[in-house]
């Protein structure tokens, strides 16, 4: 019983796709994005014409679409390395979500397309203010929203989850061997 579906329709990471994105953007007379690249909407459309509210099918229906922008200090995202060993400084990335109505999006692929193409215009505009001002504009699309919530990571406690990782796994190939070692004795 599934409940959300997941989708980047940036169609991976900046530093890979980010000319690519430029030229294309420069050959349909799109707009030229700088902190994010243009949406690739092709899977999305698919999604929206078979689970939209109202189309073919009836049961699971995708209700809403979860806008997510993260914002990386200096504009300098994590990599996969940093991620593994967590070795990178303490830094505040900022993470605003917005939701819209599926019944409210555009039906046709062009005007999906062109709300999408709309939808990361709005992206690249608070990022730019973001890495401009160092203040992230979270009221940008609703005066009402709430200032963000700092969530802070501790290290030791991620030392202390990466070395039980390690010494559980050490415990569990040592009791391994030692059990193999007895099925396998050599003569």
């Amino acid at each position: 019983n599934r409940r959300y579906l997941v989708l980047f329709p940036e169609g991976g990471f900046l530093h890979k796709r980010k000319a690519i994105s430029q030229e294309f953007a420069k050959k349909n007379d799109l707009p030229v994005l700088e902190h994010c690249t243009l949406p690739r909407t092709g899977a999305l459309d698919v999604i929206m014409d078979v689970l939209r509210p109202g189309r073919h099918q009836t049961g699971h229906q995708i209700e809403k679409i979860v806008d997510l922008t993260v914002a990386f200090p200096a504009g300098r995202p994590l990599d996969l390395q940093s991620i593994v060993t967590g070795w990178r400084e303490p830094c505040v990335t900022h993470v605003h979500y917005r939701e819209f109505d599926c019944k409210d999006l555009p039906d046709s692929t062009e005007d999906f397309f062109s709300w999408m193409v709309k939808l990361y215009q709005e992206k690249e505009e608070m990022l730019d203010k973001y890495y401009k001002t160092g203040e992230f504009p979270y009221q940008m699309f609703d005066r009402d929203a709430l200032p963000p919530k700092v969530i802070s990571h501790d290290p030791l406690r991620f030392l202390l989850i990466h070395l039980f990782f390690i010494v559980s796994s050490y415990m569990f190939y040592t009791i391994l061997m030692s059990i193999a070692g007895h099925f396998f004795v050599s003569t």
